[in-house]
């Protein structure tokens, strides 16, 4: 799952990045957000031009600088540009503008700056980079990482706290299951495709704006017998009528069907993506029971699994 964090870029004044140990925390710190974390910024990106200029300056720093290099790279993929205006050039004011507006778990602050920090930002934890490895924060995103247990273990709400955290800044949800094209279970897929976009719904921050959407990716086995086409369509028409219509209905957001002729057999696990995570769902969508109930089911986070997810994409359609 996604954690947030708001970097005050006075944490990276060369005199604390001289110490090699508060450089190893900084690259420390990339690194996890280049895997499963978000930087938030400002609107016009002030805040990240500044932090850049800082990097830029360092000396024995190529780690970082290169890790800095490929978050801007994929900036839509590892940053959360707010979409209001600030009203200051300060980044100091800059950043409690930004955590009033939507608090990230985390704010890390210059050391000269910390009891400032806390004391105007009441709903982040604000540290700096000299505790990062020993933090509350990183030990929460290497458990999200690593060790993430079964949704059937948790509380319903630790359930929620877990999809929220994927979809509180997802711009799109795409959705892999090969069974949702066999047309049955249909109940079962909405009921859990419904518990995602409500929570989508409630919490998205780009939910319910033009670019954001649902795509459903299924398939059905090689077509053997021209009668079989047949089977296809009545599928299709059954999903579009019991699943994507309904939610369409009551959700507002477009609803896009996807089935794929898989020869090579590429669609087998079940994920759900963003813009800037892929999750593994062991069990597929129909995770719910009808009291809500979560079955027996296993999730991972598999953020490198993307090339395989566009090889599904790239599928011929039937």
């Amino acid at each position: 799952m996604l954690v947030t964090a708001l970097v005050d870029p006075s944490a990276l004044e060369p005199k604390y990045m001289q110490d090699e140990a508060y450089k190893i925390q900084v690259d420390g710190f990339l690194a996890g957000i280049l895997q499963n974390g978000l930087l938030i910024s400002d609107r016009d990106g002030i805040l990240l031009n500044r932090m850049g200029s800082k990097i830029k300056m360092l000396s024995r720093a190529q780690k970082i600088q290169i890790r800095f290099e490929e978050v801007l790279k994929n900036k839509g993929r590892w940053i959360v540009k707010y979409k209001f205006p600030t009203t200051s050039q300060n980044t100091n004011k800059i950043c409690y503008e930004l955590e009033r507006h939507r608090p990230p778990d985390v704010i890390i602050a210059g050391p000269d700056y910390l009891r400032e920090f806390q004391s105007s930002c009441s709903e982040s934890k604000v540290i700096t980079f000299e505790e990062y490895s020993s933090s509350e924060f990183e030990e929460q995103r290497t458990q999200y990482m690593t060790a993430l247990q079964p949704l059937h273990e948790l509380e319903f709400d630790e359930c929620k706290e877990l999809f929220i955290r994927v979809v509180k800044f997802a711009k799109f949800l795409r959705i892999y299951d090969k069974q949702i094209g066999k047309g049955r279970n249909l109940p079962g897929f909405r009921r859990g495709i419904h518990f995602i976009l409500r929570l989508w719904q409630n919490h998205g921050y780009f939910f319910g704006e033009k670019t954001a959407g649902v795509q459903i990716y299924t398939c059905r086995n090689e077509l053997k017998h021209p009668s079989e086409k047949n089977e296809v369509e009545k599928a299709k028409s059954r999903i579009n009528k019991f699943l994507i219509n309904k939610l369409e209905k009551e959700f507002d957001v477009p609803i896009e069907l996807f089935m794929k002729r898989d020869r090579s057999r590429e669609i087998h696990a079940r994920y759900l993506q963003t813009q800037s995570t892929i999750i593994l769902m062991e069990r597929g969508f129909d995770f719910l029971k009808n009291n809500n109930e979560v079955k027996q089911t296993e999730i991972q986070l598999k953020p490198n699994s993307a090339g395989h997810l566009e090889n599904i994409r790239n599928l011929p359609d039937l």
